[in-house]
């Protein structure tokens, strides 16, 4: 197997994202191990690998690659699991760090054995030095900086479950308030956290603990500041100086690729679902043939016949069907989205009203209390040159203020008014026979619209942590 991998063959089973490559010896017999890429796969992957580096967490690409339509099939042909995608960094295993995908082939990387007292079989990590590599790029389908920015991702989330000595709480779980795990010192770079009657102040200080780059010494910061004010002061600047601090051209631009991206899976979901519809086809088509001979030669019917024949007609009008949704969804030019700044203040505006008015234990403010998390990234805390009050240095994006929805009404009001048209014409033309095809019209463009609805509310979720949008820190 050794062999086999130095020469750039596979020495296990077919990887998602990749097809048995035929290639035959002088004998005519299949030479075994050869792979090749299969694009609609490969497809996949990429959108994996860019989601997860935009924000998207492996959960949702699994529910959302299962609702699609029609359903992406998974590793082995089976439904997509977070952990197939998600895998483990440090064994190397599921999609995200699946080495083959940059051109690389690794043989003797894991060996098994049975754990004498469980008598199950077991996998230990082998010494990188026992590894065979091989270096295969006409099987690469991640090139390098992508692959970085997933690798930098993973750390970047792997560090939110340590638990350290200042911090015994994990940091992926709901936060109690707002600024939960958000606040740091400018003295020390600890957290800040509720000390005693909603005033946060920094742990270390309280802990007394040595700081090595404060030469062992305590931490000297010993401003403490009430949650209401901290809460109220961040909330106050966010709409007036987070959007001072960015152009909203990058962000418009990323939207507007999303858009396209999107439109673009349409049109190849729409060449699959015709090949389906073409393939129930041949094979109706061919059973009907049998049908038909053995009734002009006097023999009897086929039960199973008539069986085959209602499955594929249930086959083919769940095929219609989702055909004519894609097809209504992808009609028209193609979709653009035009920032609006005005929009964007008030959308925030709306967001932390709410975040004023509500407790974080309501799923519905804490969903606000999420979006709000993501433009407020980091709070710095530092005593005021007088030692009066507190210094605030906040840390945001400007990407996530389309969280608010009010951006997918005035999208949908247009296509809203498009399709009223276009239903009053075809009234007009005769072309709805009776009352029921009217209201199964009606009913498709609702749920185009509600899976127009579901494709908008991911793509903020996978702009928030977008390309393009840097960091910007203000004091107030």
């Amino acid at each position: 197997m050794k062999t086999a991998i130095r020469k750039g063959k596979a020495a296990s089973g077919i990887a998602y994202g990749y097809r048995a490559k035929l290639v035959y010896d002088e004998h005519g017999d299949r030479i075994p191990g050869l792979r090749q890429i299969d694009e609609e796969q490969a497809e996949i992957i990429r959108w994996i690998f860019q989601k997860y580096v935009l924000g998207r967490s492996p959960k949702e690409m699994a529910v959302e690659l299962n609702n699609r339509v029609p359903p992406v099939p998974g590793p082995r042909g089976l439904k997509w699991r977070d952990t197939a995608i998600r895998g483990s960094r440090e064994r190397r295993t599921g999609i995200l760090n699946n080495e083959t995908f940059v051109g690389r082939l690794i043989f003797n990387r894991r060996k098994f054995s049975k754990n004498p007292e469980t008598e199950q079989r077991e996998a230990r990590m082998n010494d990188e030095s026992d590894w065979v590599v091989s270096e295969v790029p006409e099987l690469r389908i991640i090139d390098d900086e992508l692959w970085s920015k997933v690798k930098q991702r993973q750390i970047e989330v792997e560090a939110q479950f340590n638990h350290t000595t200042t911090n015994r709480l994990n940091r992926t779980h709901r936060p109690n308030y707002l600024l939960s795990g958000l606040l740091e010192c400018a003295h020390c770079a600890g957290p800040y956290a509720i000390m005693s009657k909603n005033r946060y102040g920094c742990t270390n200080r309280q802990k007394d603990l040595p700081i090595a780059h404060l030469d062992d010494g305590i931490c000297p910061n010993s401003k403490t500041i009430s949650r209401a004010e901290l809460e109220t002061r961040v909330l106050d600047a966010i709409p007036a100086r987070l959007l001072s601090v960015g152009s909203t051209a990058s962000l418009q631009d990323e939207i507007n690729k999303q858009l396209a991206a999107t439109a673009k899976a349409g049109e190849r979901d729409q060449e699959k679902l015709k090949s389906q519809l073409n393939d129930v086809s041949r094979k109706q088509e061919a059973i009907a043939t049998q049908v038909t001979d053995r009734i002009l030669n006097g023999q009897p019917q086929i039960e199973a016949f008539n069986k085959m024949l209602d499955d594929l007609q249930r086959q083919r009008d769940e095929i219609e069907s989702s055909l004519r949704i894609q097809q209504k969804k992808r009609s028209g030019p193609p979709k653009t989205f035009t920032v609006n700044p005005s929009m964007f203040t008030a959308a925030i505006g709306a967001l932390t009203a709410v975040a004023r008015a509500g407790a974080s234990e309501h799923d519905d403010v804490q969903r606000h209390f999420n979006f709000l998390r993501e433009l407020v990234q980091k709070v710095v805390i530092a005593p005021s040159a007088d030692g009066k009050s507190a210094e605030l240095t906040i840390h945001g994006r400007l990407a996530g203020v389309l969280a608010s929805m009010q951006a997918f009404q005035d999208y949908t009001a247009g296509l809203r008014e498009q399709h009223a048209n276009e239903f009053a014409r075809r009234v007009r033309a005769g072309e709805f026979k009776d009352r029921a095809e009217k209201m199964a019209d009606l009913h498709r463009f609702e749920a185009v619209l509600a899976e127009e609805e579901t494709s908008w509310r991911r793509l903020q979720v996978s702009v928030v942590a977008g390309a393009g949008f840097e960091p910007a820190a203000f004091r107030l």
